[in-house]
């Protein structure tokens, strides 16, 4: 886990009561998936278990500009 700091920029979650936190342990901030509107956050890794597939939908329709990866039991693909 402790590699994942200074290459992963933020965590985005949908649930507010997440938001404006830091992920335990590495102290990554937690944002708000509006921040990608601003145009700064070029890539997303989804890990999202059964929620990943709708989330991409999501990315695709809303941020096409994003690169998409998801996180499978199988290793990491492009989405």
């Amino acid at each position: 886990l402790r590699g994942m700091v200074g290459r992963v920029d933020c965590v985005l979650d949908s649930a507010e009561f997440k938001q404006n936190k830091q992920t335990p342990a590495t102290h990554i901030p937690i944002v708000a998936p509006s921040v990608l509107a601003a145009g700064r956050i070029g890539a997303v890794l989804v890990m999202a278990g059964s929620y990943s597939e709708e989330i991409v939908r999501i990315l695709k329709r809303e941020h096409p500009e994003v690169v998409r990866a998801v996180f499978t039991p199988g290793g990491v693909r492009r989405a």
